[in-house]
């Protein structure tokens, strides 16, 4: 594993852990429903993932269905 390996899963770790924390305090403090911040967290990161799923693979349905 080289440095940049460990970096980019440091990250993705610290990440993850930031967004616990930022998840209980929208959630009990802002008071905003669960499932809707739940839809935006996950809208924003398929905005964020659009560039690596482009072009899509051949057949789609088949990605469609795994994906689902």
């Amino acid at each position: 594993m080289t440095l940049r390996d460990f970096s980019l899963m440091l990250v993705v770790c610290l990440l993850w852990a930031a967004h616990t924390v930022v998840s209980k305090i929208v959630v009990s403090d802002m008071a905003i429903p669960p499932l809707f911040y739940a839809a935006i967290r996950y809208g924003i990161v398929a905005m964020l993932a659009l560039p690596w799923l482009l072009p899509m693979p051949r057949p789609t349905w088949r990605i469609l269905l795994v994906g689902s």
